[in-house]
């Protein structure tokens, strides 16, 4: 199966295209950082809260009082802690996403040259 090779029309196209959507989600990586640090912030001033009022006689005792502590009713230093941990897999996701689109620039810009060179006059 043979298919023919972008035209130079086709992968500037492409290009603006990746240009916008890694704009896109920089703004979001941005975004998912300030979150990911607010709730990273919270959690340990949460904790250092609970650990101040955990009463148990032993460390086991007072963990599970720390994280069982009441930071507004029905929301508990675990319930943190998990929207923390939520927020911070996130960010990584989004890095990840961020290095592949990348990649793709890398692979729009080799083909950009291979086709440059495929043209009639073009450079070899």
């Amino acid at each position: 199966m043979s298919e023919r090779p972008w035209s130079s029309e086709e992968i500037a196209e492409r290009m603006q295209t990746l240009h916008d959507e890694i704009e896109e989600a920089h703004h979001e990586l941005r975004a998912l950082g300030d979150t990911a640090a607010k709730l990273k912030w919270e959690y340990r001033r949460q904790e250092a809260k609970a650990a101040r009022s955990a009463k148990g006689r032993t460390q086991k005792d007072r963990d599970r009082e720390m994280f069982a502590y009441q930071i507004t009713p029905g929301f508990t230093l675990a319930d943190l802690g998990e929207n923390r941990d939520r927020a911070a897999a996130a960010l990584e996701a989004q890095e990840t996403v961020l290095k592949a689109m990348g990649e793709q620039v890398r692979l729009v810009q080799s083909l950009h040259v291979t086709a440059r060179e495929a043209e009639p006059g073009g450079r070899r």
